[in-house]
């Protein structure tokens, strides 16, 4: 068993030497049959996807490559949200929401190797009012007022599976620090992006991504727009203004695999317009030991700073503090046939002059709760609270029904250099069910209960539940 106990260290010395035959799925991430545009592709859906061979291809004409060799998707969802700190109006203290809406994605076939594709939103196009009442535009994870949301129109170059350009306005899916269009529990994609993506397969289990954005489209907004989730449209704590606001966002971003594709790094730089710069990395190492336990080990660390001028820099403008953090992180899992027992842990820390005290800042994360910290709780989350710190979560998973249906129990302690967040707990559990007899038919809901301190000015107790049922054909 010695050769199981492999330093954490080695996780991030491993070299490409160490790749063997099996297929690396970095090397199939560009692909004529994948759509990285596509936020459902990876889902199961109702109807069957198309796979077409090279042959095949150069065999239609041109009418037959751009209306029948590429693809589309209907993904639909109806959510009831239910919580205890979300107060539309004075006096109102619980807030149950409803919401539902649909979204079509579609993308044509390629000509040497251009295709085109497009993405649109509907929100609760009718009842509105009969169902949330003055509780329009509530509710966390969701949308609660009428929404026709234009999300993607672009063009994409695809050379063969070396490399693929997407322009326009896109989703971004392979960048730990820039939320996805697609996300568990959100009806409507969560952000899209105004702007390019470069992806290249350079050889060896490495992906290399370059990307660059100057407006985003935010869930539940319309049109492209210079805001973050900072801004206070998006609940944040920064004005609306635009020297508060970001211009744009560039970064450059490194993923190697290998070893049966059981080992990850990650590397990646970002420069947010106004705001600062993020550098970080993870490794992720999984270790089987029989054909039904493993274990994996994951580490993750990185750097944020700001630009001390306050000509540049809108933290600096409002509150007169710089950032400047740093932060680090540790996984472990031991996955035993159907059960997956995890420990997860992170640090926050920085100058005490610094903003938050060594604060880090996610304009793209924050709000939405899908960094990629290991120890987020589903209510706490240690990119919202403004505050350096360190969280720990213990985690459990149980898979029934060949992975189709889940439940995850969380526990999560939390401290914090604000006082109304230090001591912080939080319990959840996760159910979902992908079920197996309508294909693409899911339903997921979370109860999350989380205990603050008494000087919390919110409340010394938060409840969230969300039922989420969507279907993807």
């Amino acid at each position: 068993m010695n050769r199981y106990l492999i330093s954490l260290n080695f996780l991030f010395l491993i070299t490409p030497a160490l790749a063997n035959a099996t297929i690396n799925n970095n090397e199939v991430f560009i692909d004529s049959n994948s759509y990285y545009q596509n936020p459902y592709g990876n889902i199961p859906t109702g109807g069957n996807t198309q796979y077409l061979t090279e042959s095949q291809i150069a065999s239609h004409s041109v009418a037959q490559k751009l209306f029948q060799d590429g693809t589309w998707n209907v993904f639909s969802a109806a959510t009831y949200n239910y919580s205890t700190f979300t107060n539309p109006k004075p006096g109102v203290t619980n807030n149950a929401t409803y919401g539902y809406g649909a979204t079509l994605f579609g993308q044509t076939g390629r000509i040497n190797g251009f295709s085109f594709g497009g993405m649109i939103t509907v929100d609760n196009p009718f009842f509105n009012s009969s169902l949330n009442g003055d509780r329009q535009n509530q509710g966390p994870w969701m949308t609660t007022k009428q929404l026709t949301q234009l999300n993607e129109a672009y063009v994409e170059y695809q050379y063969k599976n070396r490399l693929q350009v997407d322009a326009g306005w896109i989703s971004i899916n392979n960048s730990p620090w820039l939320t996805p269009a697609y996300t568990l529990n959100n009806m409507n994609p969560a952000a899209t992006y105004q702007g390019a993506i470069v992806n290249l397969y350079a050889g060896g289990g490495w992906l290399l991504t370059g990307l660059g954005f100057n407006a985003v489209q935010l869930g539940g907004a319309t049109g492209m727009g210079n805001y973050t989730f900072y801004n206070k449209q998006s609940n944040g704590i920064l004005p609306n203004q635009g020297e508060y606001s970001s211009s744009g966002t560039v970064a450059i971003g490194a993923d190697y695999k290998a070893l049966n594709n059981n080992y990850e790094l990650r590397l990646w730089g970002y420069n947010f317009d106004n705001y600062g710069s993020l550098v970080y990395a993870d490794s992720k190492m999984k270790i089987p030991l029989n054909d039904n336990t493993s274990m994996l080990f994951g580490l993750q660390g990185g750097s944020n700073n700001g630009n001390i001028n306050s000509a540049n820099n809108a933290f600096v403008n409002y509150q007169n503090s710089a950032i400047s953090s740093n932060f680090g992180g540790a996984l472990f899992e031991l996955h035993y046939d159907i059960v997956n027992f995890g420990l997860a842990y992170n640090n926050i820390w920085g100058p005490s002059t610094a903003f938050g005290q060594g604060a880090m800042i996610a304009p793209y994360n924050v709000n939405v709760n899908d960094d990629p910290l290991f120890a987020e709780g589903w209510l706490y989350n240690m990119t919202n609270t403004k505050a350096s710190g360190s969280g720990r979560k213990v985690f459990t998973k149980f898979s029934f029904l060949n992975g189709n249906l889940w439940v995850q129990p969380v526990y999560g302690n939390y401290s914090s250099s604000d006082p109304i967040w230090d001591g912080t707990q939080e319990y959840d559990l996760q159910f979902f069910y992908a079920i197996p007899q309508v294909r693409g038919l899911s339903v997921f809901s979370i109860f999350a209960y989380q205990t603050n301190p008494d000087i919390n000015p919110t409340s010394s107790s938060r409840f969230l539940n969300q039922v989420y049922l969507s279907y993807t054909y």
